[in-house]
């Protein structure tokens, strides 16, 4: 009898453990979506997502797939005035990762510098950075960090 008493004792705490544990992991997951919509740090920007996002990511894509399409459609001068730099870090990793080598070199080499300089330096994370510009040529790195970061 004692020992069935002790059995029981033991199944409750391992099922309100189960519980606290799942509770934990939706209050963490719920503060990592709202910390995400207004951080900007070096955590990996393609996983924030606010929570309106998370619940149209198709709509979301297909935004992302829009803006991807107007950059390759536009001119030089029409990219030097597209507001990329107030996307969220989210979408400028998405939609850079989405264009074509030739369309993400016309669409960095035209950002206005100032523009350019925000975008890379400040919403990106290096690592993220580093991975966009690591697609293009030698020379066209060169060109733009020489943009961002005048002698």
């Amino acid at each position: 009898m004692q020992n069935r008493k002790v059995l029981v004792v033991v199944i409750l705490i391992i099922f309100l453990f189960a519980i606290t544990n799942q509770l934990f992991e939706r209050t963490l997951a719920s503060q990592m979506v709202i910390g995400n919509q207004s951080n900007s740090s070096a955590v990996d920007e393609e996983t924030k997502l606010g929570a309106q996002d998370l619940n149209n990511d198709d709509e979301h894509t297909l935004t992302q797939e829009m803006i991807a399409n107007d950059l390759h459609d536009l001119s030089p001068e029409e990219i030097a005035t597209y507001p990329l730099n107030e996307l969220p870090p989210a979408d400028l990793i998405m939609i850079f990762n989405s264009l074509s080598v030739d369309d993400l070199e016309k669409t960095l080499n035209n950002i206005s510098p100032d523009n350019l300089r925000e975008i890379l330096v400040v919403k990106l994370p290096q690592v993220k950075v580093d991975q966009i510009l690591n697609r293009l040529p030698e020379y066209t790195i060169r060109e733009i960090l020489d943009r961002i970061n005048p002698s």
